[in-house]
């Protein structure tokens, strides 16, 4: 008969350790006219004899594995490990059973694969060797010793008859896996699916592969896994990424790690238990008090503290109570441990360190993958920080801050996080990222606030220790201390529905660092983020700054707002510099006025004059200000028209003078040799 009227196949190839392979035999009836009743089995099959190099191969029939009636399972197996004159070919035997006579046999499945013959299983006595591929193939019918021929006969009219069994057309071998690779590692230049080959420059990891998520080229994909995957040991490199989705799940047979460095750390997402060692790289402060300093939190439900750090060693490791408004210190006076320290990081809580030196830190145990609710947080009126609590990012992944889901409880709707590049504290607003292993501050407005750092809020992001991010909507000014190289922004935003005073919905306190103090205020209040209503050209924000141990800063616009003309005033120097054409440098001593500087804004005017007819004039504390050119007489009118002041400007530059009228706008005219000009003023 011809080769077309059956098929025989091995697939399903699994190494089920670095020992072990199993694979299924398949006949199936590509003959759709006739039905197939098989009479008798055997098989040769050869495989490559390196992949047990050193070792020996036993080969075993898996129980219950067959479709065949039973009277045609194969049960008789033997192995040939070497054949004479054929070097680097192994033969396995599987012998025929007696023919069951016409009208006993199997019906052969006409459905793809057809029916299982038998699932069989190699056994070596050394593990596979690595990167070997076994090149399973059947020998044809007609092979003669050292061979064992393959062979397949079907009952056809009621005679036994005997078939062409020819390798590569009805006799195949549809896979031919890597055996002990050592690893795959992942390329995503296909899509984010892990079980997709082309993903991976090795393959698919199967449960003895080892796995390794790297860094992925842009425009490529991170992987998300769908299915039920399994490897043995897995690592996610610094900057990468892997979610496990509710519908798959990931097994790790080995050692699974989440690796750092100056770059980044490792993101790992999953809503299943799963253990994992997850480092954490600590720059060191090598002896500069400014640096060195971060805020810490723990992934893993139980991580000692111990393994972080030794009291006494000169390394700090604090954590923050609000109720008296001071950093506790693990190190107890004199060097020993401080015995009402906790001994395991607090899942949710967030830490202070600081180490002489550079070290990769290692987290270990069942990864935190819950909801972390935080209640009873105070707010003790008397503290100079009152209401500031440090909590910390609880999972192996970054987090979307006040995304919706946070459950805010009267805790303020932006947060601060520790900057480490500039030694300062920055506010975080919704929608902002909070690294993993990173401490966060929130303030409490009132006592028994409470939160919730919900598990919906993991997103993957390359952040590491908190880096500043820019936004359209705001106005950020940032005083600069090159000397020491530290920095302090503070944030102007507007809102139609903020107030002047205190608003836990669109305003931060604000905390100090190792930069120089620099904050706007307002009701005796100090802000690093201040929402005022409305943005006009006379309204001027009081901006307080105290220097730390430099002496020469800088005062830059680092953001804007489109269109927007933003001038500082120093009181100090009675000069006032355009930011939107440069940045301010200046001088500070001890015991200057902190109440330094003002910010105010382009003023629109009347009837939008040309820039060469313009002049500044704004109102704070009871003085009006003036800035032009010219010398002339400056003239407020109420809206009215009524003259209520007039000033002589003796000499151009700012000009300063005192001024007693009620809250409201007015206009300024100040009248020149050849010109008049005039803006409003806003009196609050």
């Amino acid at each position: 008969t011809g080769e077309s009227d059956f098929e025989l196949s091995i697939s399903n190839i699994v190494q089920t350790s670095d020992r072990e392979l199993e694979f299924d035999i398949f006949i199936l009836d590509a003959d759709a006219s006739q039905d197939f009743e098989l009479a008798t089995f055997q098989a040769g099959i050869l495989l490559n004899s390196s992949i047990y190099t050193g070792g020996s191969i036993s080969v075993s029939l898996v129980a219950s594995s067959s479709s065949l009636l039973a009277s045609q399972v194969p049960t008789t197996t033997s192995f040939a490990a070497t054949l004479s004159g054929y070097p680097g070919v192994s033969l396995i035997r599987m012998a025929a059973r007696t023919p069951p006579g016409t009208g006993n046999g199997t019906i052969i499945s006409k459905v793809s694969p057809g029916d299982r013959i038998i699932r069989m299983r190699l056994t070596s006595t050394v593990p596979f060797t690595s990167n070997s591929t076994p090149d399973f193939s059947f020998t044809s019918n007609t092979v003669s010793n050292p061979f064992y021929g393959t062979k397949v006969a079907q009952y056809i009219a009621g005679i036994n008859t005997q078939l062409v069994v020819s390798p590569g057309v009805n006799a195949l071998v549809t896979e031919n896996p890597v055996l002990n690779p050592g690893s795959s590692t992942w390329t995503g230049e296909v899509s984010d699916s892990w079980s997709a080959s082309s993903n991976w420059n090795n393959g698919v990891p199967g449960e003895m592969d080892n796995a390794i998520i790297p860094v992925v080229a842009t425009n490529y994909y991170y992987p998300v896994v769908r299915i039920a995957a399994a490897c043995k040991d897995l690592t996610i490199k610094p900057g990468s990424a892997l979610t496990v989705d509710a519908t798959g799940s990931l097994s790790v047979t080995g050692t699974f790690t989440l690796e750092s460095d100056a770059t980044g750390t490792g993101s790992f997402i999953t809503d299943g238990a799963t253990s994992a060692n997850i480092q954490r790289y600590i720059p060191g402060h090598n002896g500069d008090a400014n640096e060195g300093w971060h805020l810490l939190s723990s992934p893993v439900s139980a991580q000692t503290i111990g393994d972080f750090h030794t009291a006494g060693s000169g390394d700090d490791f604090y954590k923050w109570e609000e109720t008296t408004g001071t950093w506790i210190n693990r190190t107890a006076v004199g060097g020993g441990l401080n015995g009402s320290f906790e001994n395991n990081f607090g899942v949710g809580a967030g830490y202070l360190v600081a180490n002489a030196t550079t070290d990769t830190k290692l987290f270990t145990g069942s990864l935190n993958t819950s909801n972390v609710s935080i209640n009873n947080l105070t707010n003790t009126g008397a503290n100079t920080y009152a209401g500031w609590h440090l909590l910390g990012n609880p999972f192996s992944s970054s987090l979307t801050w006040n995304n919706g889901n946070w459950a805010l409880n009267n805790v303020d709707a932006n947060c601060q996080i520790w900057n480490e590049s500039t030694a300062s504290y920055t506010v975080i607003s919704a929608t902002g990222i909070i690294p993993a292993t990173n401490g966060f501050m929130v303030h409490a407005s009132v006592n028994n606030a409470s939160l919730t750092i919900p598990a919906s809020a993991r997103t993957h992001d390359a952040t590491n220790w908190y880096k500043n991010t820019q936004t359209s909507d705001r106005i950020v000014l940032t005083a600069i201390d090159a000397e020491g190289g530290t920095a302090q922004s503070s944030i102007i935003r507007f809102d139609a529905n903020a107030t002047d005073g205190y608003d836990t919905e669109y305003d931060s306190y604000y905390l100090a660092g190792f930069a120089p103090l620099f904050y706007s205020s307002s009701q005796n209040e100090n802000y690093a983020l201040n929402t005022l209503t409305e943005l006009t050209g006379g309204l001027t924000i009081p901006m307080g700054f105290v220097k730390n141990s430099s002496t020469q800063f800088i005062i830059e616009l680092t953001e804007n707002i489109a269109g927007q003309t933003v001038y500082l005033t120093d009181l100090k120097t009675n000069q006032t510099n355009n930011l939107t054409e440069g940045s301010y440098t200046f001088g500070s001593q001890d015991g200057d006025d902190a109440n330094r500087f003002l910010l105010h804004f382009g003023t629109l005017g009347i009837d939008n004059p040309p820039a060469d007819q313009r002049i500044s004039a704004w109102v704070y504390n009871k003085q009006l200000y003036i800035l032009s050119d010219e010398t002339g007489d400056a003239k407020v009118y109420d809206i009215q028209g009524r003259l209520l002041q007039n000033y002589p400007i003796g000499s151009s530059g700012l000009q300063s003078y005192p001024v007693n009228l009620p809250s409201g706008v007015y206009l300024l005219r100040l009248q020149e040799k050849s010109s008049t000009k005039s803006v409003k003023i806003i009196v609050q």
